[in-house]
């Protein structure tokens, strides 16, 4: 299993939407708005680095009000 930190920006008035596309997707542990430089946290899991990218590209970076990405591995 690979996990990933994504820290997502939104253009502002869409955080409650776009959190709520992104629990929806099988691959999301957790998500939260959050205060700080960063709008959303998500904890995203997948079977392997392939996977996980398919993931970033084909569905988070097509939801509608993401502005930016942040992804950290799990290294531990």
């Amino acid at each position: 299993m690979v996990g990933a930190y994504l820290l997502v920006n939104t253009n502002g008035k869409d955080d409650e939407r776009v959190l709520a596309a992104l629990k929806k997707m099988d691959e999301t542990t957790n998500a939260h708005i959050v205060t700080g430089l960063h709008d959303i946290i998500v904890f995203l899991e997948e079977e392997n680095m392939e996977k996980l990218s398919e993931t970033m590209i084909n569905k988070i970076r097509k939801i509608d009000g993401i502005v930016k990405t942040v992804t950290c591995i799990a290294v531990k």
